[in-house]
């Protein structure tokens, strides 16, 4: 009689230590929850939010205008703010000139602070009508850049350009680019609603209020 209980506790000990062991592999148990899967969605995370960045402020501007940077410089604190917004000269033609000449543009230099992956650029423009260009300098451009009389400034590549059919304009390069100094100028500009008939019966200009750097 006391073998056989022994051999009943012997056979209820292992019962019980077989529990212990295997019960646990259900749903809530470490295969379900482990430390791959909270590694893997930190993983996810942060790639997801470095991928998608967000909009970028600059820390500067400038006009530049092929001349002598002073067209519309009076606006240009209102665009960096938001408060205001940076206007051209009225032409007697769709675009800019210095001694009755063409300019190539006449526009606004930004400063980013730092270099940053350009996808596109949104433009808040007064008048429809006219083209503009956006242009990246290299390593070796300047901030703000000297002018170029009627010309893009040294070191500056055109990295995207759109017709002004509306008073948002999408700047977008066909593939991503990367720089600090960014320049947004009007290489056409609009018929004025209201012309300056002071210089011609017909005028040209066109302003920025608000640039989006994506």
């Amino acid at each position: 009689m006391i073998i056989v209980g022994v051999l009943a506790a012997v056979v209820a000990i292992a019962l019980l230590a077989y529990s212990m062991f295997n019960g646990g592999k259900g749903k809530g148990g470490p295969n379900a929850n482990g430390s791959s899967a909270s590694v893997s969605k930190s993983a996810s995370t942060g790639g997801s939010s470095s991928a998608a960045g967000g909009p970028v402020t600059p820390a500067n501007i400038a006009v530049y205008d092929g001349d002598d940077s002073s067209e519309g410089k009076d606006g240009v604190a209102g665009v960096l703010s938001g408060s205001g917004r940076w206007s051209t000269l009225s032409y007697c033609q769709d675009y800019g000139t210095k001694s009755l000449k063409p300019k190539a543009g006449t526009g606004l230099v930004f400063d980013l602070g730092s270099a940053h992956q350009i996808t596109d650029v949104t433009v808040t423009v007064a008048n429809v009508g006219g083209s503009m260009q956006m242009l990246v300098g290299d390593s070796s451009a300047a901030f703000p850049p000297a002018e170029v009389e009627r010309a893009a400034p040294d070191h500056y590549t055109k990295a995207a350009e759109a017709e002004v059919s509306g008073t948002t304009v999408d700047l977008k390069p066909s593939a991503p680019v990367s720089g600090r100094y960014v320049l947004v100028w009007f290489t056409k500009l609009a018929k004025e609603p209201v012309p300056n008939t002071k210089i011609c019966p017909t005028t040209y200009a066109n302003a920025i209020s608000a640039v989006k750097f994506n």
